[in-house]
């Protein structure tokens, strides 16, 4: 993933799928539509829960067995952004607003559904750690999304990308990778002790701001110049669009 971000590359490689699902799990613009209404999840007087939403899971989705991604099995997808779909998408997440993002998509209710397997180990979820995989070793950085897990997002610490992480791959024979990733290794096993903590969220502006100031010092605000040719087909509005009607 970190080299399709280059420029000049034009293949990508992953679990790609995953990243799909994360975008329609957090990201309103790009979406897809539910094909036809759910029914609310079938009762489990054993474990009574309450859906706010019915649409979350339906009747595809079996209670313990499924996966969330079966909550997907019926969308609808729309082709109206084919001729333009880039500047399209660019354009609408360039004026992207908070409401436009589900910043704690994996709620109580929602994991009150899932096998056991997708909710275990919840204790080590927000564990700054690095994770490992033979030869590749990627951090994961909980204290960078806190609003995930419902929980106030403060300006994070500096961390450590490592460039010579990102240029090992299996393409180097020979390599004893338990030995070169020591290090990291014994992060890992330190996990329980690097859970990050933090204040339940309650919207406060002060706080909000502060964590803004610094995003927007450090980050791209912009990809392109708004667009003002909306595609020929029929499509769904981005905010500018509305924007500029109004």
């Amino acid at each position: 993933m970190c080299r399709a971000a280059r420029r000049r590359s034009r293949d990508i490689g992953g679990p790609l799928i995953l990243l799909q699902l994360w975008s329609w799990e957090h990201i309103h613009i790009g979406r897809p539509r539910i094909s036809r209404v759910r029914d609310a999840p079938p009762p489990d007087p054993e474990h009574p829960i309450e859906v706010d939403d019915p649409s979350i899971l339906g009747t595809q989705h079996q209670r313990g067995v499924d996966p969330l991604a079966c909550s997907w099995l019926r969308v609808h997808f729309s082709c109206g952004h084919t001729a333009s779909g880039l500047s399209f998408f660019r354009d609408a997440l360039d004026h992207q607003k908070e409401t436009q993002m589900t910043w704690q998509p994996y709620s109580k209710t929602v994991l009150g559904l899932l096998p056991e397997i997708c909710r275990c180990d919840r204790d080590i979820w927000r564990s700054v750690v690095p994770l490992i995989c033979f030869d590749i070793v990627e951090y994961h950085y909980p204290n960078r999304v806190m609003r995930q897990f419902g929980l106030e997002q403060s300006v994070p610490v500096a961390c450590d990308t490592s460039v010579d992480l990102h240029n090992v791959d299996r393409r180097h024979k020979n390599k004893k990778f338990e030995e070169m990733h020591r290090k990291y290794v014994e992060e890992w096993r330190d996990r329980e002790s690097r859970i990050v903590q933090g204040t339940p969220f309650a919207g406060h502006r002060e706080r909000m701001k502060e964590y803004m100031d610094w995003y927007c010092s450090i980050t791209r605000l912009l990809i392109t110049p708004v667009t003002r040719s909306p595609p020929t087909t029929h499509y769904q509005p981005s905010s500018s669009d509305i924007f500029l009607v109004n």
